[in-house]
């Protein structure tokens, strides 16, 4: 019942020549066999099964999923309480092993949204407060491990907008 992500590389094609997404897309999909394990597009690969992760969950939603600026890394949110309250995967796209998993009891709960940054080793996120108000924005360094406060709304009848 959950959405498989799939990615597939961009045709190469003459100079000069215009690459036309959606009639590449129309042409595969015409010549495509229905079945579910067959590949629409020339080398595409999936690159989450969200099948998978929701394994073993009662309730599983996937709230951002993005890509690496240098497309090697995902980065994604997952509510596995139903509350709306999120952890943060990141995953190698090569090798498919996951560089960071968040841990609700020592990192804290995120909100939905994350950013990469200008390199893959930088995510941007907002945490929640006690009454689940995004009030803080905080980056994360993959690289050296760590994390930081970029920001605090103190006043609580508003709360930080973190938009993509």
């Amino acid at each position: 019942p959950y959405p498989l992500h799939c990615r597939a590389p961009i045709p190469e094609h003459n100079e000069g020549e215009s690459f036309n997404s959606g009639l590449y897309i129309q042409k595969y999909l015409s010549l495509w066999n229905g079945q579910k394990d067959t590949p629409i597009l020339p080398n595409e690969v999936v690159y989450m099964d969200e099948n998978l992760l929701a394994q073993n969950h009662e309730f599983f939603s996937t709230g951002s999923i993005v890509i690496s600026p240098s497309e090697h890394r995902l980065a994604y949110t997952v509510d596995t309480t139903g509350n709306e309250l999120y952890q943060l995967y990141v995953v190698d796209l090569i090798n498919g092993t996951v560089l960071f998993e968040s841990d609700p009891d020592k990192d804290g709960y995120l909100m939905e949204g994350v950013k990469w940054g200008w390199d893959d080793d930088t995510l941007f996120y907002a945490k929640p407060d006690e009454i689940e108000r995004p009030y803080q924005v905080y980056r994360r360094d993959l690289l050296l491990g760590n994390e930081e406060l970029l920001y605090e709304e103190d006043d609580l009848t508003s709360s930080v907008l973190f938009s993509f």
